[in-house]
């Protein structure tokens, strides 16, 4: 039972031959989450309730198979100060995304 109970922290860790990991509404109910580490898993995409994170200062997703990120969601974490996507090989980001990145978070890592 986790009622009561206050995370702050999230650390997946898998392999990436493993099926599809689809977090979907994974963030509702977790909104004290402030570092998120996605780590070695097969992720489709990010879900769109990452937004009620209001306190997540830190979110690394590295080598998965995230094709693409929506800037919009990332510019909607209010508190984030570090976006860490190195080694994810298929992830396509356009130039103004990247430098909307840029500017949003103190600290991004892409290569």
């Amino acid at each position: 039972m986790l009622s009561g109970r206050i995370f702050v922290n999230l650390n997946i860790t898998g392999f990436q031959s493993r099926p599809l990991v689809k977090l979907g509404n994974s963030f509702k109910q977790l909104l004290s989450l402030e570092n998120i580490e996605l780590y070695h898993i097969n992720l489709g995409e990010l879900p769109n309730t990452i937004v009620n994170l209001k306190k997540l200062k830190s979110l690394r997703i590295r080598q998965t198979k995230l094709k693409s990120l929506s800037i919009s969601l990332i510019n909607e974490l209010e508190s984030i100060e570090l976006l860490d996507l190195r080694f994810n090989q298929g992830l396509q980001l356009s130039e103004s995304g990247i430098k909307k990145l840029e500017e949003k978070v103190g600290f991004f890592y892409l290569k």
